[in-house]
């Protein structure tokens, strides 16, 4: 269970505790009337003795008779204060797992599905909500330039469903503006929240942002500037280098950000190539963002797909 997880299953057993207040809350109430308290108590009683009696295997008498009598004022009474028997009970918002989280021993689909809505909500820089490569229609790609692009959506496709088994620690796509390399990263990101990973998705100005945030914060503040950078499972960065390069800030804690990113995922977009981010960057940042034994560049070119096809 990763974080994402985690955090939905509290908020799931936290509806449970609610559910099962509400329904006692509602009980309590009702017995404040002691004409319910002692219908209540009528029927429990019966219901008491016949179990009692199958438990011996002994004949049920007129018992049975005064608990069918006993629930049929039982039932009457609610009618009149327009309640359903069902509703003195928890009503849990998942019916499969009672908002325990689990069914049969293995986590909820439900935990699942709210884990993937709070990191969508926390993730609103996507430009698609497609999840799955095999559902683009790429028929917005001119011709000429098609099977290039589905070919680099194939390839993110595989790395996908390697299941972490991959020592690839970055995925860059290059290419003139408007190739679609954000479409693609924002479908990428979108299939990894699917799998509940704890997705951040910055353009490169909003990154600087923070960084400088972090630089002019108190000590005691930047480790929870920071740490959300770190520790998500995939970080993409759109639109590398379109960013004002500040002094101190921008080249520092990019690096810096790299490093403790070397063992999770991280994707850039960029319209510069390996040499002009070297060139902008220096040394040390391009050599992690270009790496030949941990990175994976795939370069997208053609014409803007933002303009109408003519």
């Amino acid at each position: 269970m990763n974080k994402a997880e985690a955090a939905a299953l509290s908020i799931i057993k936290s509806r449970k505790t609610d559910a099962e207040l509400r329904a006692a809350e509602l009980l309590d109430a009702l017995r404040e009337d002691p004409v319910f308290s002692q219908i209540e108590a009528e029927r429990d009683i019966l219901r008491f003795g016949i179990a009692k009696l199958k438990s011996k295997n002994t004949d049920f008498g007129h018992l049975k008779e005064k608990y069918e009598e006993a629930e049929k004022n039982f039932l009457s009474y609610l009618s009149s204060k327009n309640l359903k028997p069902e509703e003195l009970l928890p009503q849990y918002a998942c019916k499969k797992c009672g908002d325990t989280g689990f069914v049969r021993g293995r986590l909820c689909e439900c935990v699942r599905q709210l884990a993937y809505k709070t990191l969508k909500n926390n993730c609103r820089a996507l430009i698609t909500s497609i999840d799955d490569f095999t559902k683009i229609d790429y028929t917005f790609v001119p011709e000429a330039s098609r099977a290039a692009y589905k070919g680099a959506a194939d390839i993110l496709d595989r790395f996908l469903h390697r299941n972490g088994q991959s020592r690839i620690s970055v995925i860059g796509l290059s290419g003139k503006q408007g190739t679609g390399k954000t479409f693609l990263l924002s479908v990428l990101a979108n299939a990894m929240m699917k799998s509940c990973a704890t997705v951040l998705f910055y353009n490169s100005v909003q990154l600087n942002e923070i960084f400088l945030r972090y630089h002019l914060a108190p000590v005691e503040e930047k480790e929870d500037i920071f740490e959300p950078l770190t520790e998500a499972d995939f970080l993409v960065i759109d639109d590398l280098g379109a960013e004002n390069l500040i002094k101190n800030v921008t080249e520092t804690y990019l690096y810096e950000l790299l490093v403790f990113r070397a063992d999770k995922l991280t994707g850039f977009t960029s319209n510069m190539n390996a040499i002009q981010l070297l060139e902008r960057y220096g040394h040390r940042i391009a050599s992690r963002l270009c790496s030949k034994e941990n990175s994976f560049i795939i370069h997208l070119d053609g014409k803007d797909l933002r303009f109408k096809n003519e």
